[in-house]
């Protein structure tokens, strides 16, 4: 888009003589359209980067939590002076 302007800028004078303004006002704006969709589609795909990247992030952590934290609960529930009711309600959870 940039080398469009400038080209349009540089030759002003040689389309105001041949009255090509026309089209120069429709190459600027072929150019400007495809810089317009370009720039839609980058945010499009920046404003689902965010959203995505949470929730596989809470996904993860979630099942390192899990798989970190399962062994010792199962060991803490068998040694002796602990509730005996968490444990059943652990195992009906796997």
């Amino acid at each position: 888009m940039n080398t469009q302007l400038q080209e349009s800028l540089v030759g002003l004078g040689v389309i105001k003589v041949y009255n090509r303004a026309a089209a120069f006002v429709g190459r600027f704006r072929a150019a400007l359209k495809q810089a317009l969709n370009a720039a839609n589609t980058t945010s499009r795909y920046s404003a689902q980067y965010t959203p995505i990247m949470d929730a596989l992030m809470a996904v993860v952590i979630s099942l390192l939590l899990w798989v970190g934290v399962r062994p010792f609960l199962f060991k803490l529930a068998d040694q002796p002076g602990h509730v005996d009711c968490i444990h059943p309600a652990l195992s009906s959870l796997l």
